[in-house]
């Protein structure tokens, strides 16, 4: 009887010595689960700031092509007879370094600037290609001799019948940007960044030539 009338309070025992080892697996286990919903907020906050970056970069490229390839209006925008110019590759890496210094507030981004022209000459003549690069090291994707086809053929007599309009290219980059990988990670995605923060626009110039 003995025997008998002790296995509840064994029964009991067992169950509360279970109920303490799961109170302190759940005070081991809640910590974890605090630390990576914490890391994965973070880096979600990370990559939207990311992208948000790169669409700004993306339209900051747009814009500086835009200036460069429309008409000249007091001030000849395309350097001397129409041809870009180391001058006008710094005033845009300027207006780049003010926008992206004002966005990321990181004084150590580093800006670099692209410029890329294509005239067309005579008929069957060879295109005249000229590149100038301002800043950070920056080169674009694809170069703008490449994409020779897009520049149309004008079709107005006696003014641009035959002749073909010049393209331009801005590539804006940013080097030594942390704003994704932080300190740690720099190392082993700076390479990855530094492509991905690299946009280039193309645009037809007003001239033909």
């Amino acid at each position: 009887m003995k025997g008998i009338s002790s296995m509840p309070n064994n029964s009991i025992a067992s169950f509360g010595r279970l109920r303490i080892r799961q109170r302190g697996s759940s005070v081991i286990e809640l910590p974890v689960i605090a630390l990576v919903l914490v890391t994965l907020v973070v880096f979600a906050v990370k990559v939207g700031h990311g992208l948000s970056l790169k669409a700004k970069l993306d339209q900051l490229a747009y814009s500086l092509t835009s200036i460069v390839a429309s008409e000249r209006l007091e001030v000849d925008l395309t350097g001397s007879g129409g041809v870009i110019t180391p001058q006008i590759a710094d005033a845009l890496r300027v207006v780049a370094e003010r926008h992206f210094q004002i966005r990321t507030k990181q004084s150590s981004v580093g800006v670099g600037i692209h410029l890329e022209q294509l005239k067309f000459g005579t008929a069957g003549a060879a295109p005249f290609y000229q590149s100038e690069f301002s800043g950070a090291q920056c080169q674009s994707r694809q170069k703008l001799l490449k994409l020779a086809s897009l520049a149309p053929v004008g079709t107005v007599q006696g003014a641009t019948k035959g002749l073909r309009s010049d393209l331009f290219q801005v590539s804006v980059c940013l080097t030594s940007l942390s704003l994704l990988t932080g300190e740690f990670y720099s190392v082993f995605t700076q390479d990855f960044v530094e492509r991905y923060y690299n946009s280039s626009a193309v645009l037809i110039g007003r001239q033909y030539d």
